[in-house]
């Protein structure tokens, strides 16, 4: 009996141990399992933090490559307009130096040459402008002031280019009008729009320019009788010497600036701008100003 006794003890001694050895067994193995999965996951997490510094570095290679190319073409541009401009100023002087030139034909070249110096001075200052405006972070002094005011400005400047086409011009504005922005800039913007409506009015036509303001946002609209731009070229409005590349016109003045800067003035308001046109029919372009600082 006794020893009936003593074998069951030992019997579930052994069985206990076994059921601890088990019970440790399955709890190391749990813990083996929980530490193989979170290396797994971090693994995994490390593999999509790779892919995803992968991916921006040739994002980052192909902006690069991108603004390569813009600066490469910019330079480009600017190089080609410098040489037209001079080649065809060094021409006109060569044919001055003719003791035998009439007198009409002698003021014509020299009306030309002007012309010339005048667009390649034009260019420099929108090109220095330009170069303000993308470098320096805060070069915007905003402050409210009378829109309808500065829009009559803008007119005065172009009186005698609207005067020799015989261009009507009508504002429509308010009095109690005030907009909120640099007045500086805002001059360029509105002078930039009146040059490109005048350029491309034929004699006779007419610009309007509409203002309207608010608590929340100021609209400003251009609108001319000109000859208007096709579908396909309006996405392209703003790109720099894109007009002086694709224009018709060869005799109309121009550097292809005008809308870049324009653009870039209005985004550095917080503001947005809006063309549309239709080809012989004319020419809208709307701007939104947010009327608070930004």
């Amino acid at each position: 009996m006794n020893d009936s006794i003593w074998v069951f003890c030992y019997t579930a001694a052994l069985f206990v141990t076994e059921l601890h050895l088990l019970r440790a067994g399955a709890t190391l193995l749990l813990i083996v399992t929980v530490f193989l999965f979170m290396m797994l996951n971090k693994a995994h997490r490390k593999s999509t933090d790779l892919n995803q510094l992968i991916g921006q570095l040739q994002l980052t290679h192909q902006q690069l490559q991108l603004s390569e190319r813009s600066a490469k073409e910019f330079v480009a541009n600017v190089s080609h307009e410098i040489h037209t401009s001079l080649s065809s100023i060094q021409s006109f002087t060569d044919i001055l130096e003719q003791q035998d030139l009439a007198l009409q034909q002698r003021n014509h070249y020299v009306q030309i040459i002007r012309d010339r110096a005048g667009q390649l001075s034009s260019m420099s200052n929108q090109l220095l402008l330009l170069s303000r405006l993308e470098n320096e972070s805060k070069v915007i002094v905003k402050h409210n002031y009378s829109i309808k005011a500065q829009l009559l400005q803008a007119l005065q400047l172009f009186e005698f280019q609207m005067t020799e086409k015989y261009i009507m011009s009508t504002i429509k504005a308010s009095e109690q009008s005030f907009i909120y922005g640099d007045q500086v800039l805002m001059l360029q913007v509105w002078s930039n729009l009146l040059s490109n409506a005048i350029k491309h009015t034929p004699i006779g036509g007419n610009i309007t320019i509409e203002a309207s303001c608010n608590e929340q946002q100021c609209t400003v609209t251009f609108s001319d009788t000109g000859e208007g731009i096709a579908q396909e070229r309006i996405a392209h409005v703003y790109e720099r010497f894109y007009w002086e590349k694709h224009k018709h016109n060869k005799d109309t003045n121009g550097n292809g600036l005008g809308l870049s800067i324009v653009k870039k003035i209005v985004d550095l308001h917080a503001g947005t701008i809006h063309l549309s046109s239709e080809v012989h029919k004319g020419t809208n372009v709307t701007i939104h100003l947010p009327q608070y600082s930004t």
